[in-house]
Formats: C-alpha cells, structure tokens, sequence
C-alpha cells in the first residue's frame, strides 16, 4: 500500500497475489473498496499521513484521543477508532443513518478498515449491532477497539460474525 497524490494506491501483481493466497476477485474488492475511500477523501478534503492514517486538517489532532487504525490479529481483525471517530459514529447511529453511511464513514478514517472488511456496509452493520450506548459506555476519551472476528481473514459477506468492542 502506497499513498500517490493523497490517494490510496494498492498494486500488486499476480505473483503477489499468489504468494499472499489473495484470489483476484478478493483483489478487485479491495481495489473497489479503496475506490470508495479515496472519493470520500477528496470530497471531504482530508489528508492521508506518510503512517496512512487520514486527518481532517480542520480538526485538532491528540494523541490522547486514541488512534485510527487496523491491525490483523489471529482471530480476524481490531478496528481501532480514536475519540473523535467514535463520537462521530455514536452521533450517526443516533441520527439514523444507514449502515451503508457508517461503514463508509469509518473505512474512511480508519487505514486499513475498508480494505479489511470487503463491505463497508457490513462494518455499518457490526456497529449499529453494537450500539451508541455500548460505544460510548467503552469510550473514554480515547475511542473503542472494535474486534471481529474471522480466523480466515477472508471478505466479510455478512454481519453474523462475532464481534465486541472494548476501550482502547
């Protein structure tokens, strides 16, 4: 992953493919996913960073609100949302938006997240399932880790996965 003018750039070829055991059509989804996120990054003016995470040059940036970040663990993944993210989130699921707008909004914020869930969809899904109140009960300034779980690391096709969500 590279970034190329603020934009999200994987290449890989099909050696690399192959020696990852990623299949073309998972490819294509991550690409398309990418896709997503890089629109939502030029139509709301944000930044990517040289460690990939991307900043809202508008807002105030600390390092005691936790971070924006996905890390790949043995039983799937850790959705990392720092302070600002997580009341963001808490704030769309109140208003009713739809889990295609959530997921969207997180994959966008958080490097890695709309790659890792092919879906963004169902990431909306995984979050509203949480719930505004468990978010913020787990939010204490610093924002949430949300971990799901797929020991496959394989696309998301549904929501039906376990899942919980702690303090970072």
């Amino acid at each position: 992953m590279k970034v190329v003018y603020n934009q999200f750039v994987l290449e890989l070829s099909s050696d690399d493919l192959h020696k990852i055991g990623l299949m073309e059509k998972e490819n294509k989804d991550i690409k398309k996913g990418l896709k997503g996120t890089n629109k939502y990054i030029k139509e709301n003016g944000l930044e990517i960073h040289s460690d990939l995470s991307i900043k809202d040059p508008n807002q105030p940036v600390s390092v005691m609100a936790g971070v924006n970040k996905t890390v790949f663990t043995w039983y799937g993944w850790d959705v990392y949302m720092d302070d600002y993210t997580t009341t963001e989130v808490i704030h769309k699921i109140q208003w009713g938006q739809t889990a295609l707008l959530i997921g969207g909004f997180i994959a966008s914020m958080v490097p890695g997240a709309g790659a890792t869930v092919a879906t963004v969809t169902i990431l909306g899904e995984i979050v509203l399932s949480i719930g505004s109140t468990a978010l913020t009960d787990a939010n204490h300034g610093n924002g949430v880790v949300v971990s799901i779980y797929q020991p496959t690391h394989g696309a998301l096709t549904t929501s039906q996965v376990p899942f919980w969500v702690s303090s970072q």
